[in-house]
């Protein structure tokens, strides 16, 4: 099936654009700084990038990333922002390489994917020995979403509205299904949870955000609420290793 991913790339770029995604990239480093020694980490692959924001906080503490983006716009727009990283222009299960790398992110990527076990299995191919695949998505069962369901903004859940079909997502995970996905790869699962309680939409966090409502003091009490309580959680995760 040949995809036009630059078209795709177009329809997505002003749907979902907000300041709290990078407050979140900052906690997906922070959860897995939790969970690995980063000094034994000697190249990563990040599997889609966008425009950068989770690559400019893996840039800061890996030397060596690697990017692999199917939307060869994207990644003349990292270029044109300075970004100085090896990119494959390709899909993951395209790729075909010597390397091995000791960690590989696919960070809010996994959902716009309808191949996803295929794609696990080939990140898993891609492992150095005892390397980690760190998987971070959505999570449907946000508190925001939960109240979303009850003001019937949204039939349920885990459902796929229709902007994020729009942005290109294929599912919505809640941490029992990424679970099950995570369990038809023959890594271990390291850990697995849920990163910052959500009780707002991103809009809403937004706002509150630049009028002071709520500050990075709330945000990191909320992250530290989330490992109590996953399931209510903005993103969750899985860290695979293998073995």
């Amino acid at each position: 099936m040949n995809i036009d991913f630059n078209s795709k790339l177009k329809d997505q770029t002003n749907i979902y654009n907000y300041d709290f995604d990078d407050k979140m990239n900052v906690f997906k480093i922070k959860k897995l700084q939790e969970l690995i020694d980063f000094k034994n980490i000697k190249n990563v692959l990040e599997v889609g990038c966008f425009e950068g924001g989770m690559t400019r906080h893996l840039n800061k503490h890996f030397q060596n990333v690697d990017i692999i983006e199917p939307a060869s716009d994207s990644i003349s727009k990292m270029k044109s922002l300075g970004y100085k990283n090896k990119f494959i222009n390709d899909i993951l299960q395209n790729y075909n390489t010597d390397i091995k790398y000791d960690l590989i992110i696919i960070s809010h990527t996994l959902e716009h994917i309808e191949d996803r076990i295929t794609v696990l299995n080939k990140a898993e191919t891609l492992l150095s020995p005892n390397g980690y695949l760190y998987v971070v998505v959505p999570n449907g069962t946000s508190i925001s979403r939960l109240i979303a369901h009850k003001l019937k903004i949204l039939p349920y859940p885990c459902c796929v509205t229709q902007g994020e079909k729009e942005h290109g997502h294929y599912i919505t995970y809640d941490l029992f299904s990424l679970e099950r996905d995570a369990r038809k790869t023959k890594l271990e699962i390291i850990d697995k949870g849920g990163i910052v309680l959500k009780i707002f939409g991103n809009a809403q966090y937004d706002k509150a955000l630049k009028n002071n409502i709520i500050d990075d003091k709330f945000l990191n009490a909320c992250y530290q609420l989330g490992n109590e309580r996953p399931m209510d959680c903005s993103s969750i995760f899985f860290l695979g290793q293998k073995k």
